[in-house]
């Protein structure tokens, strides 16, 4: 049961704590605007970047490369003190006034009202996948359900692994070595999302600049228009 509503103003509202929402809420606050962001998840990441603040992994520089530090500065921008975020909240109203209605969720829930001068949806990456034959055999898993055992339960994917598709949260789980070191046999490299945008003008050409980077990291090969 909601215990407080509270009332405030921002300039900018994020709805989102992925890394779109995060460079977000970076490049604003650094601006000088206030800052709201809210996300349902309990910690900022999204898909990409899940829970890369609290890693289940002692040395996760190991799996996950040397940019881990510039992916987990990225999401530690939601604890800036000129950021005020909101942890598995939701968002369940926007009024044409840009007036917002949150929802904490905790052991006190909460209800925020705000009213924010402009309001970002950066509500980013889902996982689309596809039945194909043999899909529900022993090994045969979603991405999605490899990166929940990478990056939460802390249980890394054999290398020799085949992954199909190209979206970014595919590129997350090839980039992905295993405790000796040895990149996934089928993977691409990583580069930090806050590298995104480097050298190019849009966010679209930034996200294929980052895959066509990952794959030629690692000779990876691809197919396309594959049955």
């Amino acid at each position: 049961m909601t215990q407080t509503t509270t009332v405030n103003t921002c300039d900018l509202l994020i709805i989102g704590a992925g890394p779109a929402g995060l460079k977000a809420a970076q490049i604003a606050s650094a601006a000088g605007l206030s800052v709201w962001l809210a996300d349902e998840n309990p910690l900022p990441g999204g898909q990409l970047l899940r829970q890369v603040t609290q890693s289940p992994f002692a040395n996760p520089q190991t799996l996950f490369g040397e940019e881990y530090s510039a992916r987990r500065s990225l999401a530690e921008v939601a604890f800036s003190p000129r950021v005020r975020y909101l942890a598995r909240t939701a968002v369940w109203q926007v009024t044409p006034e840009k007036q917002a209605y949150l929802l904490e969720q905790g052991e006190s829930p909460r209800q925020h009202i705000v009213q924010a001068r402009f309001i970002l949806l950066a509500t980013g990456a889902q996982e689309r996948s596809f039945p194909l034959p043999g899909w529900t055999l022993p090994g045969a898993m979603t991405v999605g359900a490899a990166q929940l055992l990478n990056e939460i339960s802390g249980i890394v994917t054999p290398c020799g692994q085949h992954s199909g598709g190209q979206r970014p949260t595919v590129a997350t789980v090839r980039r992905t070595g295993d405790p000796r070191g040895r990149p996934n046999s089928s993977g691409a490299g990583h580069h930090a999302p806050a590298g995104l945008l480097v050298g190019t003008t849009t966010l679209a050409e930034g996200i294929t600049s980052y895959l066509a980077r990952s794959v030629q990291r690692h000779q990876a090969t691809a197919r396309t228009a594959t049955r």
